[in-house]
């Protein structure tokens, strides 16, 4: 069952990418929940865990008419959320939880002394966000990185 759940996301995806569009002629939402959970330590018989999900939901075509395409230009816009910007937000984030900076700048000295190999998609994620976009720039960033890098 999931094997033809993923292949209609593929083929979805395709079709989206190539400027086609499926119809549904019944309608329907497509949804997509992704979370994660962590354990929390405290005394048997008790166990606590802190669950977070993520709810995507969209509407699924009935009528070809409710199809626009969206000029090629405006998909090629460059970002201009920066990795400087994003430290920024979690600096912010910790001030409001009672910690500092010094605690990002751990975070990435030690995710460039031992980087998460082997740990999937999230692994992945932490890894980039953890490495500033040029190492060799001079910043605070940089250097917790260069530290880390060598030993």
């Amino acid at each position: 069952m999931e094997l033809r759940w993923l292949l209609l996301v593929l083929v979805v995806a395709t079709l989206l990418h190539m400027g086609l569009c499926l119809v549904f002629s019944s309608g329907g939402t497509f949804k997509l929940i992704w979370g994660y959970s962590i354990p929390v330590d405290v005394p048997a018989p008790m166990g606590i865990n802190y669950v977070h999900n993520f709810q995507f939901q969209y509407p699924l075509i009935d009528n070809s008419s409710q199809v626009s395409y969206v000029q090629q230009g405006a998909r090629r816009q460059r970002r201009s959320f920066t990795r400087k910007q994003l430290y920024s937000v979690i600096e912010h984030l910790l001030d409001e939880s009672g910690l500092d900076r010094s605690c990002l700048l751990r975070s990435v000295c030690e995710s460039s002394a031992a980087p998460f190999v082997h740990s999937g998609l999230i692994g992945e994620l932490f890894q980039t966000l953890l490495t500033p976009y040029d190492p060799e720039e001079d910043s605070d960033y940089s250097a917790a990185w260069r530290a880390g890098h060598g030993g």
